[in-house]
Parts: C-alpha cells; structure tokens; sequence
C-alpha cells in the first residue's frame, strides 16, 4: 500500500467529525438497491480504456445531514463503509470492506476542494455509494488476510454506515443492515445463506 493511501485510509478509518453533528446526530437510511456495471457509471474513477466489465450495487440512502453542502466548505473527507455484519473482523475492530468509500450525489463524489458541485434544498438529502458483487476481502491490503468472496453464490446480509473526517475526532452515523433479501432481490437470484 503506497503511503498515500496509507495515510488517507488511517485519517478515513480514525480522525472523522462531522462539524455540528455528533455520532446520535447523524442518521441514514437505505432507500435502494440497484444491480450496475462499472462499465456505465462514469462517476467512477478510472483511467484506462476500456472500463471494466464488473457488476456492482448502488447503495441509495437518505441522510438527515446535507453532506453535499457540509464536506465541500468545511474540508471534510466523507467515507460510507460496507462490510459483512457478520465479519468477525470488524468486531474485532478492523475493517475489511465490500465496497468503495466515496459518497456520491448527483454524479458527484463528495470531497474537500469540491465546492462547485451545489447544494440539496431540504431534507431528505439523498446519496449514493457502490458494493462490489465479488471481490477479495482484505485487511489494509495484507494478501495474507484476503478472503474471496460472490453474492451471486453466497449472500450475506451486509452493514452500510458513513463517516466523515477531519484532524479531531470520529463520527459514525448509524448503521443500516442491507438484508440478504434486498440484495438477492437487485441480482435477481434467489437469497442463499452461506
């Protein structure tokens, strides 16, 4: 892992305030679950040709914060983390995700030094990150902590939660449980437990 990445995945994963609002403050819920490809959301990142044929979900939630307005002006770096809620890892306090940390409005990912991007009007403010179908768990990028995984062959029921980030403090919203049912339901199969 270059340090880069390092030191963004330590300042995402420990030092995180939402200014104004605390952990109680701080509510999402989750409004849908959509089967997408890679290939077709240009929000994404990527910097080569062609883009890769990879399914994956957009996560659709709801905040009671108006994040779009909040990370821009105050350089807050915005994270949702998505993890298997019955990851014995996590418990045991480290995190081994399933999904992209960028949080996205509008086609826009949220981010410091992104102020152009405007501003919802009032509540419910809606958002929008992405699970990968299949993939490799990993610990901070260790090979010998990765573990595969495909929720097309095994699906589990998976924890969505958003943190933001600055030089002070953490501050988690609340976590919401995307079912086994809702997942089986956006990949059209039927839910199988591992």
């Amino acid at each position: 892992m270059c340090l880069r990445n390092l030191l963004t995945y330590s300042l995402l994963n420990y030092l995180i305030l939402l200014p104004q609002a605390n952990a109680g403050q701080i509510q999402i819920g989750v409004s849908r679950v959509t089967l997408v490809n890679y290939r077709t959301e240009q929000e994404l990142p990527w910097n080569k040709t062609p883009r890769p044929n990879r399914p994956m979900l957009r996560i659709d939630f709801s905040s009671n914060i108006n994040l779009s307005k909040v990370a821009p002006s105050s350089g807050l770096n915005l994270a949702s983390r998505a993890y298997f809620c019955d990851d014995s890892w996590f418990k045991a306090g480290k995190l081994r995700p399933v999904g992209l940390t960028s949080v996205f409005w509008q086609g826009n990912r949220l981010s410091p030094g992104n102020e152009d991007i405007g501003s919802v009007a009032s509540p419910p403010y809606n958002y929008y990150t992405y699970i990968f179908v299949e993939g490799r768990l990993s610990y901070d990028g260790r090979e010998e902590f990765k573990e595969f995984y495909d929720l097309r062959q095994s699906i589990r029921d998976i924890c969505i939660q958003v943190r933001g980030a600055n030089v002070t403090s953490v501050s988690d919203s609340n976590t919401v449980v995307i079912s086994k049912e809702e997942i089986a339901k956006a990949l059209g199969v039927r839910a199988k437990t591992r």
